[in-house]
């Protein structure tokens, strides 16, 4: 026999029922965890700033670890059933923590880490240098991972990824300069690689400089230098008065055709191809070859800097006379 269903009235009411059960509430505070128990993943970036490192450990032992670290289950499971960890984030406040002798650290625990998400949070985070960006996309392309592959795993595009492993077959003097830390700018080091292929012991001796600074203002007076010695290299238009056998005919003629030339109104002397990338008017650079068919150089007009860009998102606004 069916029992008859009790009245809401009966019951008490929804909150009378919610009133006896115990209340769940989330404090938002991150798990202490036993340094000792912690240990730094071995394919953490190489490159630490000591002067921001020294001035985190001031800081953190002031005020303690503001900044929960990251942290997920070791990858030996006898040492994850003891309770140990390995770290995703965070080796740079673990170390400071360290040295200012604290035997806990705040974080969170993320097992769905990936070698991926680390890179990116230190591009955003820290100034993830160069090289160890060059040193994760070689180990990525050694493991058969395609370059598109990669350039989607860290939100970046295949220009991007394309411009890090040129770095990967530098010439050996240019190859230094990168792995030495003298230069750790990616723009830079293609610059001086396009300027080796042509000029190489002009590059190589104004590198053999060990106080010449390798910055983006350096290597275009460099490139500016190149360029104006190769023009005064050129033999001149009319030719040397004394060595030229030629007649007074010939010598009033050149230069009457020259100016013809030069004069023609429907010819540029220097064409100059405006465009807009990303809602910045620049210059399409056309004698800087791009590492990759579908891109090109282009020279943003608000700094001057010149970057490697898909021709797909470049939009032409005009063509004019330099």
């Amino acid at each position: 026999m069916t029992k008859p269903r009790k009245s809401l009235s009966e019951i008490g009411g929804v909150s009378s029922m919610l009133a006896d059960k115990p209340k769940v509430e989330s404090t938002g505070e991150p798990i202490r965890f036993d340094i000792n128990k912690l240990h730094p993943d071995p394919d953490n970036r190489e490159d630490i700033d000591q002067a921001e490192f020294a001035e985190l450990v001031e800081d953190i032992g002031n005020v303690g670890v503001k900044s929960p670290i990251s942290v997920r289950s070791h990858p030996d499971p006898a040492l994850a059933a003891d309770g140990h960890y390995m770290l995703n984030f965070g080796h740079q406040r673990l170390a400071a923590s360290q040295l200012n002798g604290f035997t806990t650290v705040p974080g969170f625990i993320d097992n769905t880490f990936t070698r991926y998400d680390r890179i990116k949070e230190n591009m955003k985070r820290v100034k993830q240098s160069a090289r160890d960006i060059v040193k994760f996309i070689k180990e990525e392309l050694d493991a058969g991972v395609s370059k598109g592959d990669i350039a989607k795993g860290l939100g970046k595009s295949p220009a991007w990824v394309s411009q890090h492993v040129t770095l990967l077959k530098l010439p050996e003097p240019l190859a230094g300069v990168f792995a030495s830390k003298r230069c750790d700018d990616v723009t830079v080091i293609n610059e001086l690689s396009r300027l080796f292929k042509t000029n190489s012991e002009a590059v190589e001796s104004w590198l053999a400089d060990p106080d010449q600074e390798v910055t983006r203002g350096s290597v275009k007076l460099l490139t500016e230098f190149i360029e104006t010695k190769a023009d005064d290299s050129e033999p001149g238009e009319a030719g040397d008065s004394d060595t030229d056998n030629s007649d007074d005919t010939e010598q009033t003629e050149k230069p009457e055709k020259k100016k013809e030339k030069e004069t023609d109104p429907t010819k540029f002397k220097k064409a100059i191809v405006i465009v807009e990338y990303m809602g910045q008017s620049a210059q399409l650079v056309m004698t800087k070859r791009p590492s990759m068919s579908d891109n090109g150089w282009i020279k943003l007009d608000s700094s001057g800097e010149e970057l490697e860009a898909p021709l797909a998102q470049l939009k032409l606004l005009e063509l004019i006379e330099g």
